[in-house]
């Protein structure tokens, strides 16, 4: 199936979400939903960063 010139390439989702030895200490990084880790993640982005976070289905929890 040849692919529509017209749709926009399919978003690559990061391989990590925080840098080598920048991880949130005493904090599990899988539970996103929590509050805390949310912030720290978000702190974490330059504004950019975060707008892509906030388009995509990440978005409802930001």
């Amino acid at each position: 199936m040849e692919r529509d010139e017209l749709s926009a390439p399919p978003l690559r989702i990061s391989d990590r979400f925080f840098a080598v030895g920048h991880e949130p200490v005493g904090v599990r990084v899988t539970p996103y939903h929590k509050p805390y880790a949310i912030r720290q993640i978000l702190n974490a982005l330059d504004p950019e960063e975060v707008d892509t976070v906030r388009g995509s289905p990440f978005g409802k929890l930001v």
